[in-house]
């Protein structure tokens, strides 16, 4: 077969299939289904949480030889019982410290009694006590090196050192 019948032959059959196809009236384009995505609640950033700690983690100062809280101390602490509430994966290490008088033995049980005294603060205000752990340090790690009462007073204290659980809810 010669290349012109060949043509013909194969223009011949694909021109009557080509014509049987159905038209399909032009009309007005259907709208575009829309699928509202449920609303799940904003994630905090980070940075965010971490600018909240600052402000609610506040140091809770003590008088001398004492663990014992007062209103302050423990409106701080209710401060950041509420935003650990608010963020359930963020855990707290209790410091507690003490001024450098007296024994090392006598201040690490005096800064475990603070951290401790803490600790009850934050349960109370609704924080499972698994989020939180205790240390003390005694005289070990002074916020302020000296000697005087200005010193003492600020070595006397009760630190919350935030961190975060594995699981993190918070974007980065």
């Amino acid at each position: 077969m010669n290349r012109i019948a060949f043509f013909a032959l194969v223009v011949a059959f694909t021109l009557p299939s080509a014509a049987c196809g159905k038209k399909v009236a032009a009309g007005p384009v259907p709208a575009a289904v829309s699928v509202q995505k449920p609303m799940l609640p904003a994630v905090p950033k980070r940075q965010e949480v971490e600018d909240q700690l600052q402000v609610h983690f506040e140091k809770v100062f003590f008088a001398y030889d004492s663990s014992r809280i007062d209103t302050n101390g423990r409106n701080a602490l209710m401060a950041a019982a509420k935003l650990m509430q608010a963020n359930p994966t963020l855990t707290v290490e209790v410091q507690g410290h003490c001024d450098d008088r007296g024994s090392v033995a006598y201040n690490r049980t005096l800064g475990n009694n603070r951290a401790q005294a803490v600790r009850e603060v934050l349960i109370a205000g609704g924080v499972a006590p698994t989020r939180i752990h205790t240390t003390s340090y005694g005289k070990d790690r002074p916020a302020v090196a000296g000697n005087g009462e200005a010193a003492w007073a600020a070595n006397r204290r009760g630190e919350l050192v935030p961190s975060w659980q594995p699981s993190v809810a918070v974007a980065d």
